[in-house]
């Protein structure tokens, strides 16, 4: 039971998946199957919640600290109110005050840390030294973006999705694009874990990390769910439920814009595209999007209903996260 002064009803109390309490979450590929799906239907009812405008201070005089060394609009604010939602007090630090690696050793920052505050949300694009962090921390570290993954993105692509159709097991999600970077990586495994079918679709000389669509695969042998490279997106398109993209140069990754702007321009998200998809198909952006190029400002508008409840769902995906791994 939690200890907290507002308590969760009996139905909320048996949605809060038992077995993530104290752990970090770094990749999609750290939850379960089953923890998938119980995360999104306790993101459902907190999202209930919070329209009904219920209070849900769940965890009511813990601690929360937010490390961010990129900048950030949605990723800060929607961890952030949704922690303040669930009577969390948030600590944001830069990473000039830190310097995680570089003033302090990292086993000295997370052991510091453990005693200070009750979990540890942090935006750093070397994943080695998120592991590392969690590795040396007591506490919960929860990977809000890094170079390698996004997971947290991708639980709120999945509530997004089934927000739309009801259910995820069995549809079909296209992503073109940029299919090595983060968000496209975390969003196969996590398709993978939720039965959802999933197709890359980008230039054949820019695949994805093939140990990961292995291990994808794997995956989805297990839960139903289809994953696949394919460059032809014409092709890949005449099925999907969802049509995601993201930018085609990621943080990180800016000496090569010039290079992926002439390489990616067959893989626009247009409306000549779209023509080919079903009609029902939806339209996904995670954000910021730069329109014009990896998808036109007429595909953000005609689906901005959609790409900004995915928006808003990253709100509700980490309250359910944060109060599994908190509680």
């Amino acid at each position: 039971m939690l200890t907290t002064t507002c308590q969760p009803d009996h139905t909320l109390q048996h949605l809060i998946p038992d077995t993530l309490k104290g752990r970090s979450i770094l990749k999609m590929t750290d939850l379960s199957a089953t923890e998938v799906n119980q995360l999104l239907a306790l993101a459902k009812a907190l999202k209930q919640l919070k329209k009904a405008k219920t209070p849900h201070r769940f965890l009511d005089g813990q601690h929360a600290m937010l490390y961010f060394e990129q900048p950030s609009c949605r990723t800060r604010l929607s961890f952030e109110t949704a922690l303040v939602d669930l009577g969390v007090n948030t600590i944001f630090v830069k990473k000039e005050e830190i310097g995680l690696g570089v003033r302090e050793a990292i086993p000295d920052v997370a052991r510091t840390l453990s005693r200070y505050v009750d979990a540890i949300v942090i935006r750093h694009l070397n994943d080695a030294e998120i592991a590392e962090l969690a590795e040396w921390s007591t506490i919960p570290v929860v990977n809000a973006l890094s170079a390698g993954h996004h997971p947290c993105q991708a639980l709120a692509d999945l509530l997004t999705i089934q927000d739309c159709f009801g259910s995820v097991a069995g549809k079909t999600v296209v992503f073109v694009g940029d299919v090595q970077n983060n968000v496209a990586l975390s969003l196969m495994e996590a398709c993978a874990l939720a039965g959802v079918n999933i197709t890359l679709c980008g230039p054949l000389d820019f695949p994805p990390d093939a140990a990961l669509l292995a291990d994808a695969q794997a995956v989805g042998q297990v839960t139903g769910a289809t994953v696949l490279f394919i460059p032809d997106v014409d092709y890949a398109i005449t099925v999907a439920d969802v049509v995601y993209t993201d930018v085609f140069t990621s943080m990180g990754k800016e000496a090569e814009n010039f290079e992926r702007q002439l390489r990616f321009t067959d893989f626009q998200v247009n409306s000549a595209l779209m023509a080919k998809a079903q009609s029902h198909a939806i339209v996904m952006h995670c954000l910021p999007a730069h329109r014009n190029e990896e998808i036109t400002h007429a595909v953000v508008e005609a689906n901005a209903q959609w790409i900004f409840e995915q928006a808003e769902n990253r709100h509700h995906a980490q309250k359910a996260l944060m109060l599994s791994l908190m509680r």
